[in-house]
């Protein structure tokens, strides 16, 4: 007589133990993972703004006029709202670049003399203005290296900022 039993699946207890280690797992996980891509949300939106940047300062070396980043929602006309679709346009109003707006929930300030409404780079690449510091907030939380900061001479640099985010909610 044969006495060896093959078991072929797993028992009520096995299955219930393994499903509470699975849903612990992502207990642990999931908050995380939000955290990871709120931060890569964060940085690439800093990215893109430095992108652009440098993208309108090459723009008025080559052209050899003068440039202007901007956030506009009826080009070519300037607004103050950071937060709106930026474009960068030529002495003529020629538009050559066209972003699309931040999402709901995140907010971009500039901090600049004389305007808060654009950044000017003239036929050398230098800003017209002086420097000018963005401050990107997402929710109402502070990100680490929430700042860009545009020297005159039109580098780019990230700092963190002391500027507290107030709450954003659209």
């Amino acid at each position: 007589m044969n006495t060896f039993c093959t078991q072929r699946g797993i028992s009520l207890i096995e299955l219930l133990i393994g499903i509470l280690l699975l849903s612990f797992m992502l207990s642990m996980a999931v908050p995380a993972w939000q955290h990871m891509l709120g931060r890569y949300k964060h940085q690439r939106t800093l990215h893109r703004l430095a992108q652009l940047i440098t993208t309108a300062r090459s723009l008025s070396l080559l052209h050899q006029t003068t440039m202007t980043l901007c956030p506009s929602t009826t080009p070519p006309t300037c607004i103050a709202q950071w937060q709106s679709p930026l474009i960068v346009k030529d002495t003529h109003d020629h538009i050559l670049l066209h972003t699309p707006a931040l999402d709901s929930g995140e907010s971009l300030t500039l901090s600049a003399f004389p305007s808060n409404r654009y950044l000017q780079f003239n036929a050398v690449g230098l800003l017209k203005n002086s420097n000018g510091t963005f401050t990107y907030c997402h929710g109402n939380h502070t990100p680490q290296d929430n700042q860009l900061v545009v020297s005159r001479s039109g580098r780019i640099r990230y700092q963190s900022g002391t500027t507290q985010c107030k709450n954003n909610k659209a």
